[in-house]
């Protein structure tokens, strides 16, 4: 079992870690927490073997956190921006998980850091005669030694780069037999993942009569009047009803377009102004723009056009 905790300062990110956490049998869940600074006090009062942290956080970064602290647990980085994996792995991470996170790839970490776990415990207990867990290869004048377990490492790195291409080639290869799926991977912050689940979740376009009962179909039908406060008192909530991983996709597939698509960002920036100081004011309009990307695919679909940047103010 490895004791595990769950860092990101986004609430709704945060859910979704701790609810995927929740599913793996192998991982118990020992504390959570929005940022780097409270993390250091969490494992002052927690054994932890393993930390999912996020990098763009308010205070200290996620990088900066890895920097700064050398004697840590196992650390999977889950976040929205590529550009620091070749930074990252160079600070001894176990995986880089770019959002959205399919569960698949998420478990195919999972397992990835228990093997190494693993390997590190054998490493710790005293070495057999037989077995000295490294040999030597000649490398120009010189002897390189080669670790047993970074080649085993590195073999369960691969199989699981193709296990993973291998699903999403099989996801790529039902999906395009639709298609409306053209028309989804068109919309920012879509992937494959993301509009392979609206996709099924949808089915027939045409069965829906309103956009209220698309929206209820993924329980993203929140408003401050239903929580009985006023809007910058509400606190969004991910719902129990309607479908969890679609609901979840698109709340990460708004925030990687709301960082990442020219169009989003000056879109996103614009609902903002005025409300920056509001608590929690990103996440609930992240909620919004999650829902009005549901409405936009379902457009898309019924009337089989790719995405124009106009749907973000017609829709």
């Amino acid at each position: 079992m490895l004791r595990c905790i769950a860092v990101d300062d986004e609430p709704l990110a945060l859910e979704l870690l701790i609810d995927n956490i929740g599913k793996v049998p192998f991982l118990k869940l020992v504390g959570s927490c929005s940022n780097p600074v409270a993390l250091m006090t969490l494992l002052q009062e927690k054994e932890a073997d393993l930390i999912f942290l996020d990098i763009q956080m308010p205070g200290m970064t996620g990088m900066q956190f890895l920097q700064g602290v050398s004697q840590r647990p196992m650390v999977i980085l889950v976040t929205a921006y590529e550009k620091h994996a070749l930074e990252a792995f160079g600070l001894d991470v176990v995986d880089y998980l770019v959002k959205p996170v399919a569960f698949e790839r998420f478990l195919k970490s999972c397992n990835k850091a228990r093997e190494l776990h693993q390997l590190r415990q054998q490493k710790s207990q005293p070495a057999q005669a037989e077995s000295p867990g490294y040999f030597f290869v000649p490398s120009d004048y010189s002897l390189l030694k080669v670790e047993t377990a970074d080649i085993v490492m590195v073999e369960g790195l691969k199989q699981t780069r193709d296990a993973l291409r291998s699903i999403e080639e099989k996801i790529q290869e039902i999906c395009s037999q639709f298609p409306e799926y053209e028309y989804l991977l068109s919309i920012p912050g879509f992937g494959p993942d993301v509009s392979s689940k609206v996709l099924g979740a949808l089915g027939d376009p045409f069965r829906f009569q309103n956009g209220k009962q698309v929206l209820k179909l993924a329980g993203l039908d929140l408003n401050a009047e239903r929580s009985g406060k006023s809007s910058d008192l509400a606190r969004p909530v991910i719902s129990k009803k309607g479908k969890a991983d679609l609901r979840y996709a698109l709340y990460q597939a708004a925030l990687i377009a709301s960082i990442r698509d020219r169009h989003f960002i000056v879109y996103f920036t614009n609902q903002l102004r005025g409300r920056e100081k509001e608590p929690g004011i990103k996440t609930k309009m992240r909620v919004k723009l999650a829902a009005k990307l549901l409405i936009m695919a379902w457009t898309l679909m019924r009337k089989k056009e790719p995405f124009n940047p106009d749907y973000l103010t017609i829709v």
